[in-house]
């Protein structure tokens, strides 16, 4: 989850989890586990534009939109827009 003094979440599905809620409750503990047991106050996570389903996977599990990366990343021979989402923790 970190990259450096950074972090980021990199996130991947198993195949076959279909609208089960899996990945997201899964997701959900672990941003709580950090939060609750490490000085991280802001985790963030990059996702191609065109992944619907990471998208809701990350805002169900609090995460807001905060950037548009223009052709940032680079996929199947493609320049493509990477979606930058945050979550931050709850201040007390």
């Amino acid at each position: 989850m970190c990259t450096g003094d950074r972090p980021r979440l990199v996130t991947g599905s198993p195949k076959n989890t279909g609208n089960k809620g899996i990945v997201t409750e899964a997701l959900q503990a672990l941003v709580q586990h950090t939060f609750n047991n490490t000085e991280i106050v802001r985790i963030f996570a990059g996702i191609f534009e065109s992944n619907n389903t990471s998208a809701r996977v990350l805002e169900k599990s609090g995460f807001e939109l905060e950037a548009v990366h223009k052709k940032a990343v680079f996929k199947n021979g493609k320049l493509m827009n990477e979606l930058l989402f945050v979550r931050f923790k709850e201040e007390k």
